[in-house]
């Protein structure tokens, strides 16, 4: 309130951050995400106000150091729980054997199956068998807060200070730019950085361009929506292209996007570059095809130096549901498409039940799981199918995973109930939670058919590549030239989406390099001993 009574922005800015400090401490006494995730609601709209309040002032002087300063406020409070959770398991890796570290972390499991029987429960999946899982829930989090003093005495944690410079370097090896969104009530606040270029700009909320974002997620909806008006979904991709200000990074041979808000949901690839009259879908502008788009949670998680894969085994899920009334066929054509180019473990029908995906997850590299999947609702949360039961997005934050890589090639894997700055409630966030950091999801529910073609060239691009993020947009631009495929089926709606969220970095494409390196300087230096021994 006080900051809302100053005429100077300075002033509110450093009231709004004595805000902040009581906020802070106030969530250190916090111990459950719903808790935490909850209390964030605040934050974000204290950061809606401090950033406009930069942006007001980054109009009459555009110099680095309100740009920075506004990036942080958007950036500090998003995907804060999940970032808190990559903290506490990084700082377990790098001290295995602290017991502080190993309690801490076996009552953050026991914490979340609790809330998961709790949720199961109250849904009526099983029936109650305990009734003392509150008080079980309060003595976990009383234990987790005398933990946490501990833990913070002994590794302090640094304040995430953003590095305008930094992130700059990481574009110029990634050769990409990166755009930052920042969701809130009254306007979307855009951060772009290129590798010598910044930024800053604000898109109004108003009730025209909320619609126009709700339509356009909207047209993905049914196969029938676009290919019912193609002119209208040209027209809306392009304006939806220019509103959100991609011409502005179209230099780049990659593109990295941080959504935030509605923008989650949006499937950039499919917007459109230009205009066009062309009704032919593989001849349109998408940009997919000027561009590989990457997505990340955070700039945490992008600047995070990534680990090079140690093999490419892959555990695959197939419960087919062959006798049901939802049956997927055509998952068996992605097994084989998987089989025929990975080393793969694959477990068909029957044998794809919970239990055997839990036991083999730790051992493969790779986990693709082709089932069917719910975002959930108010009340019932997400969840993914397997032959004999549904695994609930909360039975997925006890796991401890580390994959390189998971697929969830199943409907609306990554939709969920969308909360403020953590993003989308999915199944795919669970995965997040769980320890993978590159997951390929989708957006909407897809087509059997024409998913299992993806796969099967998004897997082919994958065994020469080594990256899912060329390997993605490779089979998206491969199914676009594809002959054999139908103009309707062309549809970006078939095709778009599948979004990959982790690292853009082509490890194969860095391999060769270093070997002619090595190889170069290993002639150098036996021409000099055969010169300095001729010599002699």
């Amino acid at each position: 309130m006080l900051a809302r009574l100053q005429n100077s922005s300075e002033k509110a800015l450093a009231y709004y951050d004595l805000s902040f400090y009581v906020s802070g401490l106030l969530i250190e006494n916090l111990t459950s995400q719903e808790s935490i995730i909850t209390n964030q609601v605040s934050n974000r709209k204290r950061s809606e106000h401090c950033i406009d309040l930069l942006f007001e002032s980054y109009q009459t002087h555009s110099n680095i150091e309100l740009f920075t300063r506004a990036l942080q406020y958007a950036e500090t409070h998003k995907a804060y729980f999940l970032k808190d959770v990559s903290r506490k398991k990084t700082l377990l890796e790098k001290h295995p054997t602290d017991t502080l570290l190993l309690k801490e972390q076996q009552l953050l499991v026991t914490q979340e199956q609790l809330t998961s029987v709790l949720i199961k429960t109250q849904l009526g999946y099983q029936a109650s068998g305990n009734d003392s899982l509150n008080k079980q829930l309060l003595d976990i989090s009383m234990a987790l807060k005398n933990l946490q003093q501990h833990i913070d005495a002994t590794y302090p944690e640094e304040k995430q200070a953003v590095d305008v410079p930094k992130i700059q370097k990481q574009l110029a090896l990634d050769q990409a730019n990166i755009v930052i969104y920042f969701y809130g009530e009254r306007a979307i606040y855009q951060f772009i950085i290129s590798e010598k270029n910044t930024a800053f700009l604000k898109m109004t909320l108003e009730e025209g361009s909320k619609k126009s974002l709700t339509d356009f997620i909207h047209l993905f909806d049914t196969a029938s929506a676009i290919n019912n008006n193609i002119q209208d979904f040209t027209n809306q991709a392009f304006n939806m292209y220019r509103f959100l200000h991609l011409n502005e990074t179209i230099t780049a041979k990659n593109l990295i996007i941080i959504p935030d808000g509605l923008l989650n949901f949006m499937p950039f690839e499919a917007l459109l570059t230009e205009e066009t009259t062309s009704f032919n879908f593989s001849k349109m502008p998408f940009l997919v095809t000027k561009q590989q788009v990457v997505y990340n949670s955070s700039l945490t998680f992008y600047l995070e130096t990534p680990e090079v894969p140690k093999n490419s085994k892959v555990l695959g899920i197939f419960p087919v549901f062959k006798n049901s009334n939802q049956p997927l066929s055509y998952s068996l054509d992605e097994a084989k498409a998987i089989e025929k180019e990975m080393d793969a473990t694959m477990f068909f029908n029957s044998e794809a039940t919970k239990n055997n995906f839990l036991k083999s997850a730790s051992n493969h590299n790779i986990l693709h799981i082709s089932t069917h999947a719910s975002s959930g609702d108010f009340i019932n949360p997400a969840s993914m199918a397997f032959y004999d039961e549904p695994m609930l997005l909360n039975e997925l934050y006890s796991l401890n995973i580390h994959p390189e890589l998971v697929v969830l090639s199943a409907c609306e894997t990554g939709i969920g109930k969308l909360q403020k700055g953590e993003g989308a409630m999915s199944i795919a966030r669970g995965f997040q939670y769980a320890g993978a950091k590159n997951i390929l999801f989708s957006l909407w529910q897809i087509n059997d058919a024409s998913t299992a073609n993806m796969m099967s060239l998004f897997y082919k691009n994958y065994k020469k590549t080594a990256s899912a993020s060329v390997a993605n947009r490779q089979s998206k631009l491969s199914y676009l030239k594809d002959t054999s495929i139908s103009n309707v089926k062309k549809s970006p709606y078939y095709w778009s989406a599948f979004v990959y969220y982790g690292n853009p970095i082509d490890f194969k494409k860095e391999t060769p390099y270093m070997l002619y390196y090595f190889f170069a300087t290993l002639t150098v230096i036996i021409v000099v001993f055969l010169y300095v021994k001729k010599q002699k």
